[in-house]
């Protein structure tokens, strides 16, 4: 990890790394989502600091190499709020997780129950 931020409501984190990535996480240390770099290229093009915006809509990360300085503005960071992706993720897997035979567990079924368009 090479730089962290804190978003302006204290709720989430970002870090961004050598591993070209920007991570968000909550205050419990759980990772909420990844965000690559689309500079991705020399294996030098790391992410070397991270920002959130005043309003924390938006996250910007830079990086460089010897032949390339970035920065990189992700927008609109209330579509990646935790409950929203949970939502969106059991938006696209609920029929799996009902109907799948894969499936073995029945509480493994009703995971997403009560979430998104299942209200």
């Amino acid at each position: 990890m090479t730089s962290l931020a804190f978003s302006p409501d204290g709720e989430m984190l970002a870090s961004a790394s050598q591993d070209r990535t920007v991570k968000l996480w909550n205050l419990k240390g759980e990772e909420l989502l990844t965000l690559y770099n689309p500079f991705y290229g020399d294996v030098r093009d790391w992410l070397r600091s991270v920002a959130f915006s005043p309003d924390g809509k938006k996250i910007a990360a830079g990086g460089s190499s010897s032949q390339n300085m970035n920065v990189i503005m992700w927008r609109n960071l209330d579509d990646l709020q935790l409950n929203k992706l949970i939502v969106s993720a059991c938006n696209g897997v609920r029929d799996y997780l009902r109907y799948s035979k894969d499936i073995k567990e029945e509480n493994d079924r009703h995971l997403c129950d009560g979430l998104g368009s299942d209200k």
